[in-house]
């Protein structure tokens, strides 16, 4: 039996700063914690912070390094039940995956996050190509039912992924042509027609959010990106909450309106499912993948916004389902399978983001695999 490894009296003190900021994240989200409030639930000094870590950036990117390898195994671990974790290793869940999802614009986190996820996609590509988007999909459904559920609780029926993911072959059972890029619904960004001074400034919410983070949203930002002046911001919105608010709908509106357009009236199958996913990792999406991973991790702390995400995401959710009549058995199309739909796409654009090559993979393989598994797999819910 080997022996146990004392640690040093700094080790002991930074592993109490890592956990401080693991709660803190928790509690008020990722773009709102201080060395105030971390120093004060480690019981520290802000010098002891300052000589480990710098600053806010530099904890998380220690949080990353400390328990990122074991969270990465068990979030593709199908049969990891997070509900059973602890106080803390929800905690840490909830971190480390807000933690990959703001990597995209905190360079101090590309350093450590991205090669990460550059070691684990490397393993991964020496399965099989169905190996692999089975694991990617178990991965990023995990991912966006983690981001989403501060706005809505019932995203956990997506963890209808598990079972799909568990008795879905490695290898495809259905032969599929070569995908061609002419196949890919022409999918655009989430921008506005009507360039009013209004509009203008939804506009310019969107790519500051998508680029910068909800907190980093203030009026003044969004106007001077607008080309306005904040003058005359303040008549049309009373603040950049309500801005932000007024962002989302649009948006929202927009992309949803579109991705509508593509669905035939006698619904999608499995095939048009698998080429919609791939299309939607393209470029001309780029923005609006990551506005609806920044206003979910807003959501989580912003109630007034969680309200409104959520009675969207119920509209939408119930346009998605009229998609799947076809396929009968109203228990799971109606609410897990839409739920599955929406996590998925948050969870890949958080990965592909991160370096994950996503959009070289060709979608229509695993949805075919798992729309055979269906039928069997709602009997068995019921």
């Amino acid at each position: 039996m080997s022996p146990v490894k004392k640690l040093s009296r700094q080790e002991k003190s930074t592993d109490v700063f890592l956990r401080a900021g693991v709660e803190a994240v928790a509690a008020s989200g990722i773009d709102r914690i201080s060395v105030s409030q971390v120093t004060g639930i480690a019981e520290a000094t802000r010098p002891t912070f300052y000589s480990y870590f710098g600053d806010i950036d530099g904890l998380l990117a220690d949080i990353w390094l400390g328990y990122s390898e074991q969270w990465l195994a068990e979030i593709a671990d199908v049969d990891f039940n997070v509900d059973k974790q602890d106080k803390f290793g929800k905690e840490l869940w909830i971190t480390l995956a807000e933690i990959l999802a703001i990597t995209h614009r905190v360079p101090a986190l590309q350093e450590v996050v991205e090669p990460t996820i550059e070691v684990w996609v490397k393993k991964l590509s020496a399965q099989s190509t169905l190996a692999q988007l089975k694991a990617y999909w178990l991965v990023s459904t995990r991912l966006g039912m983690t981001i989403t559920q501060g706005v809505d609780k019932k995203v956990s029926l997506a963890k209808i992924i598990e079972p799909l993911v568990k008795y879905a072959p490695d290898a495809p059972t259905v032969k599929l042509a070569a995908l061609k890029p002419a196949l890919l619904p022409r999918v655009s960004e989430a921008k506005i027609p009507d360039l009013s001074i209004e509009n203008q400034l939804i506009q310019a919410a969107i790519e500051v959010i998508a680029s910068a983070g909800a907190a980093a949203a203030s009026m003044t930002r969004i106007s001077r990106k607008a080309r306005l002046s904040t003058g005359s911001a303040y008549p049309r919105f009373a603040n950049s909450a309500e801005l932000i608010n007024s962002s989302f709908e649009m948006a929202v509106s927009r992309v949803v309106e579109e991705n509508f357009s593509f669905i035939d009236l006698e619904g999608f199958g499995p095939e048009d499912f698998g080429l919609f996913v791939t299309a939607g990792l393209t470029p001309p999406r780029k923005t609006w993948r990551n506005f609806r991973i920044e206003i979910h991790i807003e959501g989580r702390i912003n109630k007034e916004l969680a309200k409104r995400l959520s009675k969207s995401l119920q509209i939408t959710n119930s346009k998605v389902a009229k998609g799947l009549v076809k396929y009968g058995h109203p228990d799971v199309t109606e609410q897990a399978i839409p739920y599955l739909m929406h996590s998925v796409g948050i969870g890949f654009a958080i990965l592909l983001n991160a370096g994950a090559p996503l959009e070289k993979l060709d979608q229509r393989i695993v949805t075919v695999e798992f729309v055979k598994l269906f039928d069997k797999l709602a009997e068995a819910i019921k």
